[in-house]
């Protein structure tokens, strides 16, 4: 008999302390599962908040004669020659094997498309040692960028986080920059758009059109500045 107690004490001890382990996991799920609910909900209040930010600013001047760098063929070109032309610019490493490849891939859509066909494309890299002209020449081929519209640099380090600190954009060593930056003709930058971000796309894609109608002497009010209808900057 007393061996039979004990065994059924032990069997309730175990079932108890089972219990209480079950309900400890269950607890600790739940709360996992708040914190996370918690963060998803203020990442995205982050995000709604980021799309207003990154998206409508005033003209952000660079200096565009004081960069010089090297194109896929070898040749340096000061980005000074890009003045007067609308372009869109972009920085990647190549071995990157996913956000810069989604990035590249979407520049490649928007260099493909007949609305962008007089708009220029510049990419940058953030990974100079590594990617040398003939490297970009081979990234060049695979994307089919076409050589007169789409330009890939590299060059100093220092000059291109210095590039990156104009623009607004974060451009260290192997660094993500997920915006694409929309240039007018004066070599401003008219508006930031997230490349995996279809309604951002599709801003980039309304805006594209008023910066081609605008001349050099424009003087270019926030993005949707070719909008003559709007005479004050958006607020960043």
């Amino acid at each position: 008999m007393k061996s039979l107690a004990v065994k059924i004490w032990i069997m309730i001890l175990l079932l108890a302390v089972a219990g209480y382990a079950a309900f400890t996991i269950r607890n600790k799920r739940v709360e996992r599962e708040e914190v996370e609910r918690q963060q998803v909900a203020a990442r995205k209040l982050a995000e709604e908040k980021a799309k207003v930010a990154i998206t409508e600013v005033p003209p952000v001047p660079v200096d565009l004669d004081s960069f010089t760098m090297t194109e896929r063929n070898g040749k340096p070109m000061s980005f000074g020659e890009l003045r007067g032309q609308v372009w869109i610019a972009s920085m990647f490493f190549a071995s990157c094997p996913n956000e810069c490849r989604l990035l590249n891939q979407t520049v490649a859509a928007l260099h493909n498309d007949p609305l962008f066909k007089d708009v220029k494309f510049v990419s940058v890299t953030v990974d100079p040692a590594v990617d040398t002209p003939e490297s970009l020449s081979k990234t060049a081929d695979i994307l089919g960028a076409d050589p007169k519209r789409w330009l890939f640099f590299t060059g100093k380090l220092d000059d291109i986080v210095r590039l990156g600190k104009q623009a607004k954009v974060d451009a260290g060593y192997k660094n993500h920059v997920a915006r694409l930056m929309l240039f007018d003709r004066q070599g401003r930058i008219r508006g930031y758009y997230m490349f995996d971000d279809a309604q951002q796309i599709a801003k980039l894609r309304l805006e594209v059109p008023r910066l081609l109608a605008e001349g050099l002497g424009d003087s270019g009010q926030g993005v949707g500045a070719g909008d003559k209808s709007k005479t004050s900057p958006a607020k960043p």
